[in-house]
């Protein structure tokens, strides 16, 4: 159970910050186009190529921003799922444009990816986690990025985290491969596909509830993205 040392290196790491000088915001202005023909084209894998190759940086309030946006209409979930899919596609991930052509032609993919966003808005992220799997070629990785992105638009206890390889290994490193396997249901060689969905949906709650516990602990200037952030720059214990 890392959670002393934990938030002993989380209140450390927010010490050397303050130190710091504030840097220059990511500047997003070239991007806001492309936003705005996605935010109002239904079908908007139609022009998610095209974006791709300007590889747009996305940050995280930007999802927020973009979260709170889809949410005013029901139409526009399938457009959050594609940017969360680019948000999360990686400089080395040559799969992501693969993964996001086999999942939108996925039958009834508008709604699993709806069905996903009422699971999320009403706090069954169990049910979400198992709906978004739906989608051939969704696994932990990416399904995650886009329960994440749906729970920006709402206040959610426990929010919806990202649970991708990198926090995977993070989880087994700080709390040790065999109390994380069996706490968070991370038994499956490849996490991405395991045997059972259920019971990694199971864990996946357990992680977000747990990472909640520890920014409780830490105060009300903590968020459990914040901790989650944390163990995916710090995969290592400090």
């Amino acid at each position: 159970m890392p959670a002393k040392s934990l938030i002993e290196a989380l209140k450390a790491k927010a010490e050397a910050r303050e130190r710091i000088k504030p840097q220059i915001p990511i500047q997003i202005k070239r991007h806001l186009e492309c936003y705005r023909r996605l935010l109002h084209d239904n079908q908007s894998w139609k022009c998610a190529y095209k974006w791709l190759n300007g590889k747009p940086t996305l940050s995280r309030d930007d999802i927020k921003t973009l979260a709170e946006a889809c949410k005013s209409s029901e139409q526009l979930w399938p457009t959050l799922f594609t940017i969360s899919m680019l948000w999360g596609y990686g400089e080395n991930d040559d799969s992501g444009p693969v993964k996001l052509f086999y999942a939108l032609n996925t039958k009834n993919a508008e709604g699993i990816i709806q069905s996903t966003a009422d699971y999320v808005a009403s706090g069954r992220l169990t049910d979400a986690f198992v709906t978004i799997r739906g989608l051939k070629e969704i696994g932990a990785s990416y399904g995650t990025k886009y329960l994440f992105a749906v729970g920006r638009a709402y206040r959610l206890s426990p929010e919806p985290l990202v649970l991708d390889g990198k926090l995977v290994k993070a989880l087994r490193n700080w709390w040790g491969g065999n109390e994380a396997d069996q706490r968070f249901n991370l038994g499956a060689k490849d996490y991405s596909y395991p045997k059972g969905i259920e019971r990694a949906a199971k864990g996946y709650v357990a992680y977000c509830e747990e990472l909640q516990r520890i920014a409780g602990q830490l105060g009300p200037a903590y968020s459990p993205d914040m901790v989650e952030q944390f163990l995916f720059e710090n995969p290592n214990p400090l």
